[in-house]
């Protein structure tokens, strides 16, 4: 499956599922990923998760970005079997509500662990053990956040879990990516020296903790000036990111070898640059 990201409303494309690209002789199927209720000018699709059931994004909402998350198989659901065209029903659901609201955008989703009974028409809103993960900006600090439930009326303590930025002076503090059991989460926040990667447990929901990375390569002991953690693995032990050294940025991969020390032990490579690269 792939996601495409475009500016006035998402778009979600698919293959069959169990099919590989290369073996797809019909076209691909392409959704106008519906939109969130109430006035709003762009949308965007930022991630789906790896199972395919769970898209997640951010919609512009009058002046500022609301999170929202959507059950893949009831969005494209139809009554004759065939996928539809476009869709227009709201199939966006609004996790951005955080009392005040704020800016906020969901970047990923961990698997579901259960089939949902899932209907937002009626507000059954459940989300099959899936976790979405992304960040809140407030006007002088921002947060990553997990949520963990459905936003209905109000939200209320327990429903998403918070971790604040650095405090270098940006206020930048996002979740990028999670683990296929939603119990690792990986982004960036800032601090005075420039983006800082971390590393969160989220294990135990009233406990995160959260390891701040330091990257150096195994074998040239070089080490970056700063780094941003963009992705990890189904398993949470590989993360993947960008950094900088004097001479330019470069993407690293660095591998989890104990989360239980105070500084998280890694065995890290930084990438070299293409050929002509800068």
């Amino acid at each position: 499956m792939m996601i495409l990201k475009i500016i006035t409303i998402g778009f979600v494309g698919m293959l069959n599922h169990g099919v590989h690209a290369q073996d797809v002789e019909e076209p691909c199927w392409f959704w106008r990923w519906g939109h969130m209720d109430g006035p709003h000018t762009a949308s965007y699709a930022l991630g789906i998760s790896r199972d395919g059931k769970t898209a997640v994004g951010s919609t512009l909402v009058v002046d500022f970005q609301r999170a929202w998350r959507s059950d893949i198989d009831w969005a494209i659901a139809t009554d004759d079997g065939e996928p539809p065209l476009y869709n227009e029903l709201q199939v966006q659901e609004d996790v951005g509500v955080v009392a005040p609201s704020t800016p906020s955008w969901a970047y990923a989703a961990s698997n579901m662990t259960s089939v949902p009974n899932y209907d937002k028409l009626d507000l059954a809103l459940d989300w099959g053990g899936s976790t979405v993960v992304g960040s809140r900006n407030g006007k002088t600090v921002s947060y990553a956040v997990k949520w963990l439930l459905p936003v209905l009326d109000s939200v209320d303590d327990g429903d998403y879990i918070e971790i604040p930025d650095f405090g270098g002076g940006i206020s930048e503090m996002v979740a990028k990516d999670v683990s296929d059991d939603g119990n690792i989460m990986v982004g960036y926040g800032h601090n005075k020296r420039g983006p800082l990667a971390f590393y969160a447990d989220m294990t135990d929901p009233l406990l995160p903790v959260v390891k701040t990375l330091t990257i150096q390569d195994a074998v040239t002991l070089q080490s970056l000036q700063w780094a941003k953690a963009e992705a990890v693995s189904a398993d949470g032990m590989i993360m993947a990111g960008t950094g900088g050294l004097t001479r330019g940025n470069r993407a690293f991969v660095t591998t989890v070898v104990d989360s239980s020390t105070d500084l998280i032990t890694l065995e890290s490579t930084i990438l070299p640059m293409l050929g002509g690269g800068k």
